[in-house]
């Protein structure tokens, strides 16, 4: 409960007075998560996620932004995966992009080609974040391999046939 700043003002001028009037503030998060999560596959290492607000009555407020999170579906114990090289990549648990109000869609960019990712999006407000959607699960294209990497030998002979 916050007092009338009239009030306020008059007690500080030398005038006594009883606050007559109070409102209050109370801000709530979101408590609905984004609707109608579809994610487009665009290339082998590029998906465009799209969403439509949550319902009014659930925004509590002006919605600020949305957040979209994505891991890798499935991750072994030691949080890696093999890319087209061949090689080993620890990545972390979850990646998240944060993107204004005005959109509904976006485009995550970088993922590994032939591999399983979750999306979830939640949207916020001043009072922080809502629920998140359920997880959104897409495997990404397959694609050409990588360049092959330097091919050396340790001894080389020749057989006599």
């Amino acid at each position: 409960m916050y007092p009338s700043p009239i009030n306020r003002l008059r007690s500080l001028c030398g005038q006594k007075s009883q606050i007559t009037k109070a409102f209050s503030l109370s801000l709530a998060v979101p408590t609905g998560e984004p609707l109608d999560i579809c994610a487009e596959l665009l290339s082998s290492t590029e998906i465009k996620v799209t969403w439509k607000p949550s319902d009014q009555s659930k925004q509590n407020g002006q919605i600020m932004g949305y957040k979209i999170f994505y891991w890798v579906h499935m991750l072994n114990r030691s949080n890696s995966v093999i890319d087209s090289n061949q090689h080993t990549k620890s990545l972390p648990r979850e990646m998240m992009e944060i993107v204004p109000d005005t959109l509904s869609s976006f485009i995550l960019l970088d993922f590994y080609k032939w591999t399983n990712y979750s999306i979830q999006i939640s949207a916020f407000n001043p009072a922080g974040d809502g629920p998140r959607s359920k997880p959104t699960i897409v495997q990404t294209l397959e694609d050409l391999p990588g360049e092959i990497g330097p091919i050396e030998f340790d001894e080389i002979t020749r057989s006599p046939h």
